[in-house]
Parts: C-alpha cells; sequence; structure tokens
C-alpha cells in the first residue's frame, strides 16, 4: 500500500488537499463553518435534494478502491465525486448585511483532491495498458 504512494504524487495530493479542505473555510462569510462542520452536517442536505455532500462518500470509495488496485471504478466514482460536488453552486446565495457569500477555500481544495485521485486513476488505467500483459519473467535454466 505505501508502495502507491511512493510511486504518484497524485494519491498524496489528493489526500493532502481533502485533509486541507476539512480545516479551511467553507464559504466567503467570515463566520461561516469550516469544512469538517459541513463534513458532519452536509447530510442534512440530502432532505432538501442536496446531493453534493454524496461526493464525500464517493471519493472514500473510490480511494479504498485504489489502494486495492481497481482503477476503472475508481475512476468512474472520482469523476462522479466532481460533478456532485458541482451542485454546491446550485444553491441560493445566502446574504448577508455585508454580500452575498459563496463557496469558500475548502470547496476548492474538495473539489480539487476529487480532480488528483481522478488523475491517479487514470494514470494507472493507462500504465496497465502499456505493461505487457506477461510481466513475470522465468528464468531458464
Amino acid at each position: 500500500m505505501l508502495k502507491q504512494f511512493k510511486e504518484s504524487p497524485f494519491l498524496i495530493f489528493s489526500l493532502m488537499f481533502y485533509v486541507a479542505s476539512l480545516f479551511s473555510p467553507a464559504s466567503t462569510d467570515p463566520h461561516g463553518f469550516i469544512g469538517l462542520q459541513i463534513l458532519f452536517l452536509g447530510w442534512i442536505g440530502l432532505l432538501t435534494a442536496d446531493f453534493a455532500w454524496l461526493a464525500n462518500i464517493f471519493i472514500v470509495i473510490s480511494f479504498t478502491l485504489n489502494l486495492n488496485k481497481a482503477f476503472r471504478p475508481a475512476l468512474f466514482l472520482s469523476l462522479l465525486a466532481c460533478l456532485v460536488a458541482l451542485q454546491s453552486f446550485s444553491g441560493v446565495p445566502v446574504s448577508y448585511s455585508n454580500g452575498t457569500t459563496a463557496p469558500g477555500l475548502a470547496f476548492y481544495l474538495w473539489e480539487a483532491s476529487f480532480i488528483f485521485l481522478s488523475i491517479y486513476s487514470l494514470r494507472q488505467i493507462l500504465l496497465q495498458k502499456t505493461t505487457p500483459a506477461s510481466s513475470f519473467r522465468t528464468k531458464v535454466k
């Protein structure tokens, strides 16, 4: 498993950006939530047909599939996470006395983690295609 982290920085970047998103401001409102609070409360959005929070589930499954070398389904789920997360922009902007708030740094780090995981999965799929079918070499005596 550690070999996968050493082989490609994309997996490390994905994990780093996801963790960084948990401690970054989730909106441009100075009194708003951080990403970790949104992670714990975001499931409530499912009650109002806001499915962006499901990207967290997709990305955890994708990350696990990547570690188990199931790169094609991992790529599908990480791309799906990218698309589903974009629903965060479809919400009605919240107006405050100082203006309107929008997704903050946490959103962009969160989305970047999905993109890096997608790149990792795609890279692994392409590397599998370029390696010969018979990767085991036998010694002839």
